[in-house]
């Protein structure tokens, strides 16, 4: 009766009962280990120099390098025993620990993943299922290799995917999950390619990058060239210094008879290709929306 039943109940307790349960009786830690944890918001932050492990934005750890090991300090949770840490445990072995205790277990999903810098322990983590998704990387390295731990968030395409990289590459773009997210936000400050951002799937994208007039220009042409599927949406933040620049060769590319006043007062270009129909809209926010219509 006693171990048919438990298991059964243990399974639906909330978060803060199963840790609290499990934390002081080993039969409720085994059995809470076999579980996977369903989050609403998980965060990993190594940017600082405290490391920060966030769960639904109450359960709240800090690493701390220690002059002997690492120190741990943890808010909202009395789960850190289990983890069964060395004193003498690195910062980087101690945050692999939370990560490996937390994320590694079959069928955990996450509605909404932050990460930012480097996620120590992800590499070690089996398939999570993930809705949404926020990538900040300040890794000054053409060498980074994002792919040592991105394996475990291929499951499935993102809702929502977004990508603000200083010095690493624009490689991760290629990722499946991240092209095809139904949302796509792209952030960087190193060149991507024009044919990079043209492969992109998503039917919704917002990208902030400093691009040359000309190279908006290539960009708009091979958007109609590669006839995107009918909605397909690709919002282009200018630098201000630039919106006249890029509008002036909008202009001067596009036919001037084809230009529009929308009741938005927004300033469209309908292009007219064979099979494919686009509105390059300019507003007042200095953004460029290039659309494909019917």
């Amino acid at each position: 009766m006693y171990s048919e039943s438990v298991p059964c109940i243990f399974k639906y307790l909330s978060f803060d009962k199963k840790s609290h349960l499990a934390n002081f009786n080993s039969i409720f830690r085994k059995l809470e280990k076999k579980l996977p944890y369903h989050f609403n918001c998980i965060k990993i932050d190594t940017t600082r120099e405290d490391w920060h492990f966030s769960i639904d934005k109450k359960y709240n750890f800090n690493i701390q390098t220690a002059q002997l090991g690492a120190n741990v300090l943890f808010g909202g949770v009395q789960q850190f025993g289990i983890l069964i840490a060395s004193p003498e445990d690195s910062q980087t072995e101690t945050f692999r620990k939370l990560v490996d205790f937390y994320l590694n277990r079959p069928g955990t999903s996450i509605h909404t993943l932050q990460i930012l810098n480097h996620p120590y322990g992800l590499e070690a983590c089996c398939q999570l299922n993930i809705r949404h998704i926020f990538v900040r990387m300040r890794i000054e390295s053409l060498r980074y290799d994002y792919t040592t731990w991105f394996d475990c968030l291929r499951a499935r395409p993102f809702e929502t995917a977004e990508v603000d990289f200083v010095g690493m590459d624009y490689l991760i773009l290629a990722e499946p999950v991240i092209y095809s997210a139904k949302k796509l936000c792209i952030k960087s400050s190193r060149a991507i390619p024009i044919r990079a951002i043209s492969n992109l799937q998503s039917p919704w994208i917002f990208l902030d990058y400093n691009m040359t007039s000309p190279k908006v220009v290539n960009l708009c042409e091979n958007w109609i060239q590669d006839k995107k599927p009918m909605g397909t949406t690709l919002t282009l933040f200018v630098f201000r210094e630039k919106f006249e620049l890029v509008n002036q060769a909008i202009d001067n590319r596009f036919e001037a008879s084809s230009v529009q006043r929308s009741v938005e007062d927004r300033e469209q270009v309908i292009v007219t290709s064979k099979d494919t129909n686009v509105k390059i809209f300019k507003n007042s926010q200095k953004q460029l929306i290039i659309q494909v219509v019917e």
